[in-house]
């Protein structure tokens, strides 16, 4: 085998791959170095120089194919805003976004394209969000205790009705309200209350707790309400009823989390679970270290924790409970998040919205 056949064959191979690799199909890259070499008797020498040149070029390709894949993007910070002085809940109906400003006790309405507040209701009081029906309803309590529940016609920005539920055991708006189907909830320290849509009057009253105990947190999942009572009971309320249909216990320091995901997740100091709703079995734990606010979006949990250059969130498999990918959003504080549109948007004691998209 002389050197002149050799040098032949490597530019071959060469052209060969290069060609090949510009197509982006390197399994090809065999097929064209083959049919470009010469007709010549093979030998166990020959076989191995071809063979390794040969593979060569196949890894060659195989590694520029993979490395301009592009890999999915992790979340990342498109936008802040600060449209008030102080922010707490937000959710998102009706295609804006309904925030509530803690400083002037207002409730405003965005349009998450311009990111222009649209509409502001002045409440006088603490503000609590919920869509459905139709309508916005909303939570208001005011400095005094007196509670009262809005509705407000998204398509003309007026409030329609205004309902004054009865006094509640524990006072009244500590959860509320919440909408399941076509039943509106509203919880105090010690009671879940359904109330008539149409003028507020009582359909339901379910004691929850007693004896100095309250509620500390609420979910809805599987349509059902779920309450957590500092006695360390975990409530499952028929979400048209109020019926009792189970009643778990939940460790101390374990807070019931609502993403809106018809799942339910548990918080603890250390670590995110999910738990099965029928049997109470923890199907995955995962340990994430305080958590703060968080909801689900795009089929993954959005989670907030804490870090020393700001606050992170993080992205977690549901299924599996797998932390995909995160981003610091050099905050702090994170009062709320929601999914609007194809963001998540989540809201700062600061008064700042910080938006988060892929």
């Amino acid at each position: 085998m002389t050197d002149d056949f050799v040098t032949r064959l490597g530019v071959a191979l060469r052209d060969a791959a290069d060609r090949e690799e510009r197509r982006r199909a390197p399994w090809r890259a065999l097929a064209t170095a083959r049919a470009t070499l010469p007709r010549v008797r093979p030998s166990l020498v020959l076989a191995t120089v071809i063979a390794g040149l040969v593979v060569a070029a196949a890894v060659y390709g195989l590694a520029s194919f993979g490395s301009n894949e592009t890999a999915p993007a992790g979340p990342k910070v498109v936008t802040r805003i600060s449209p008030a002085g102080g922010l707490d809940a937000i959710v998102s109906a009706f295609g804006s976004a309904w925030l509530a400003d803690t400083d002037s006790q207002t409730l405003l309405r965005m349009d998450p394209a311009t990111r222009r507040v649209t509409a502001r209701f002045a409440l006088g009081g603490r503000i609590a969000i919920a869509p459905g029906r139709g309508a916005i309803w909303v939570g208001v309590t005011q400095s005094s205790g007196a509670f009262e529940v809005l509705r407000i016609d998204p398509r003309t920005n007026r409030i329609v009705a205004r309902l004054h539920p009865p006094d509640l055991p524990g006072g009244a708006g500590v959860g509320g309200p919440v909408i399941i189907g076509a039943s509106i909830w509203i919880l105090s320290d010690e009671a879940a209350l359904r109330l008539d849509p149409r003028d507020g009057h009582t359909l339901a009253l379910v004691r929850t707790a007693r004896n100095g105990y309250g509620t500390r947190s609420l979910a809805v999942v599987d349509g059902d309400l779920w309450v957590q009572v500092s006695d360390g009971r975990l409530l499952r309320l028929d979400g048209a009823t109020g019926r009792r249909k189970a009643s778990f216990h939940l460790p101390d320091g374990n807070l019931v989390g609502d993403f809106a995901m018809n799942g339910l997740f548990v918080i603890d100091e250390n670590a995110l679970s999910r738990m099965d709703p029928r049997t109470f079995r923890v199907v995955w734990r995962t340990p994430i270290t305080s958590i703060g606010a968080g909801v689900a979006a795009g089929g993954r949990l959005w989670v907030e924790a804490p870090d020393r250059q700001g606050d992170r969130v993080l992205t977690v498999d549901p299924r599996t409970g797998r932390v995909i990918d995160g981003v610091h959003v050099g905050e702090f504080g994170a009062q709320w998040m929601a999914g609007v549109g194809s963001e998540v948007w989540m809201t700062t004691a600061g008064g700042h919205v910080v938006i988060l998209g892929r």
